[in-house]
Parts: structure tokens; C-alpha cells; sequence
């Protein structure tokens, strides 16, 4: 039993000293109007290394999540050097995609994360509904998401085009119902 409490307190620890060296400025919004409001060391983040204890990508200082403004679905958002995220009341954050110069919307009750270079989707209760393992994955239209394996980025002016890979659908249960084999612009006829 003693074992089994000192690999708990272990666990604490370590996440603790991780976390507290992968602190990060953000800024995010006090009230509707979107004025942003820059903090110091109120997001904990450290990319490849889930937060076991809580589940989340990254965690959120106290001082922001009792200041910050919340959605009708008791989401704040947030930027910083490290990407943009969406966090409860509770400070548990999860990375999402910067979109339309703002967090990625939900869709299909879903937004797309990033984790270790790769593209899945959360809930509006941040809990991870499909894992990352895609390249790139569109949001959800119409309960499907367009998404791609060996696909690359590509600038073009401010934005970012998707060129390349193998592409295929999948449903909001993540079941693929286009198989990935098909180029961007066949995929695309295989869908209308």
C-alpha cells in the first residue's frame, strides 16, 4: 500500500516540476467585447507530455480562470507563443487550432486539437472524442471531416493550404467512411 502512494505523490511531483517549467504568457479576454488582457506564467504547457492527472494538454493559472470571460458553454480562450486553447473554470485547458484568427469552432459538438503534430477532436467538455492521427482534418460538415495522411503545409500569402497525402473521410465517431487513398480534388468528387 505505502508503493502505491508514493508512485501517486511521485506522479504529483514530476507533473508538478514538468508544468512549472513550461510556463507561458498568454492573453485572453476579460469580458464579451474581446478585449485582450496579457498575463504572465498562466499557462502550463509542455508539448509530448499529457498531464496524467487531469487529462488535459496544459493547465491555467487560478488568476485567469476566475477572471476570465467564459462562452455559453463555459469555455474561455486563450493565446500564446504555444498555440491557442480553450479552458474551463477549473483551469484544465486543451490545445485547439488557431481558425479564422481565433480558436477552432465547434462543430458536430466538436473543435480539432493538435498534440505532437497531429490532428484529432475534443468536446465541449475538452475530453478527447478522437485521437490525434491526422495530418490535417477539416472540421466536421454535415457529420463528416475530410481528413489526410501525408499531407504537408503549404503558405500561400497569410493563409495556410493543405497540399499532398492521401485523403479520406471519417464520421463523428472517428469510423473512416472513405477510405485514405484517395487525392484531395478525388475525395472531393467521391463527397459531392
Amino acid at each position: 500500500m505505502k508503493k502505491y502512494y508514493l508512485i501517486i505523490i511521485s506522479m504529483f511531483i514530476f507533473t508538478g516540476l514538468v508544468m512549472a517549467e513550461n510556463n507561458y504568457e498568454c492573453t485572453y479576454s476579460k469580458s464579451k467585447e474581446k478585449d485582450l488582457v496579457a498575463e504572465k506564467n498562466c499557462l502550463s504547457y509542455s508539448e509530448g507530455i499529457r498531464n496524467q492527472v487531469t487529462g488535459g494538454d496544459a493547465l491555467i493559472s487560478r488568476k485567469v480562470c476566475t477572471t476570465a470571460f467564459y462562452d455559453e458553454n463555459g469555455l474561455g480562450h486563450l493565446y500564446s507563443s504555444v498555440g491557442v486553447f480553450y479552458f474551463t473554470k477549473s483551469g484544465l485547458a486543451r490545445k485547439t487550432l488557431n481558425y479564422d484568427n481565433g480558436p477552432d469552432y465547434f462543430e458536430n459538438g466538436m473543435a480539432r486539437t493538435e498534440w505532437k503534430r497531429k490532428i484529432g477532436f475534443f468536446d465541449k467538455r475538452l475530453s478527447i472524442v478522437i485521437e490525434p492521427k491526422y495530418e490535417f482534418a477539416f472540421p466536421f460538415k454535415k457529420g463528416l471531416s475530410r481528413v489526410c495522411i501525408g499531407c504537408s503545409q503549404r503558405k500561400v500569402g497569410e493563409h495556410i493550404e493543405i497540399v499532398g497525402g492521401k485523403w479520406g473521410a471519417i464520421n463523428v465517431k472517428g469510423e473512416i467512411v472513405q477510405p485514405i487513398e484517395y487525392s484531395k480534388s478525388e475525395l472531393e468528387t467521391k463527397l459531392e
